[in-house]
């Protein structure tokens, strides 16, 4: 029986926690910024380590580029990786969709939504928001109560600080990096 201990197995579960942890709810923009850092990072040493046990296993190199599971998103993972370790710090958005019921008797939402970049990429929680307020349709005048929405959903974009970084998400077609479910985003 070995004992010899993998390191690319040992990084894959670290790798895998920083999945799990950038995964679960109720995380702040700052969080779901350092949590996918480090998950950048961690994907970085993985690649290390298994071009080193590689060698060690096979007596030979491993060919990243003949390696035939590359996909769009390792890819951008790849080119992030560059950015933030080199050119910039990954930065992320808040994008807010606020759900307000059209009357009580319909199933039906008017649904309001936007995208916020963050001048303060420390914020523990998503900006306050989009505010919506009633007007009488006869005067126009204004309510001075704001309505609420009955849910509220967030998603965590990456901000696209290159343009390559943002061609790379465009061919991908999401920029979300967290899922808060809506149950639970009124939460932080």
């Amino acid at each position: 029986m070995s004992h010899e201990i993998s390191t690319a197995e040992v990084v894959f579960r670290d790798l895998s926690d920083a999945f799990n942890e950038l995964s679960a709810q109720n995380l702040s923009p700052r969080k779901v910024r350092t949590v996918f850092s480090n998950f950048l990072e961690r994907a970085y040493r993985l690649t290390q380590m298994m071009y080193k046990e590689y060698r060690q296993k096979k007596g030979r190199a491993w060919e990243a580029n003949s390696f035939q599971g590359w996909n769009s998103a390792s890819e951008l993972l790849k080119k992030l990786r560059r950015v933030d370790t080199h050119e910039h710090t990954v930065l992320i958005q808040v994008h807010e969709r606020q759900y307000y019921r059209i009357d009580e008797d319909s199933p039906n939402y008017l649904v309001v939504e936007g995208t916020w970049t963050l001048a303060d990429q420390h914020a523990d929680a998503p900006p306050e928001g989009i505010r919506l307020v009633d007007a009488d349709p006869k005067t126009e005048q204004l309510s001075e109560d704001v309505l609420l929405p009955e849910k509220r959903e967030y998603e965590f974009y990456l901000y696209p600080v290159t343009e390559e970084i943002e061609a790379e998400l465009t061919q991908i077609g999401d920029r979300n990096v967290h899922w808060n479910y809506p149950e639970e985003a009124d939460n932080f």
